[in-house]
């Protein structure tokens, strides 16, 4: 992303603001992966249906992978 920013005729010339691109981002990442956290957290302690679902699911990947733990 940097090097992109870089190579840009807008950012090329300006490290502040290729600077205040890069916290941006990774401002509105963390976000998005804290949202999506407590959603599956929430759901996960407020709904049986989807604790079971989502089990029935994951024990699947988890076998195939329990060796290499």
């Amino acid at each position: 992303m940097i090097s992109m920013l870089v190579e840009d005729e807008n950012y090329k010339d300006s490290f502040d603001d290729i600077c205040d691109e890069i916290i941006v981002l990774f401002v509105a990442g963390s976000k998005t992966v804290q949202t999506t956290t407590t959603n599956l957290i929430g759901r996960y302690t407020n709904n049986e249906e989807f604790k079971v679902k989502l089990h029935k699911e994951l024990d699947v990947l988890v076998e195939k992978v329990k060796h290499d733990w």
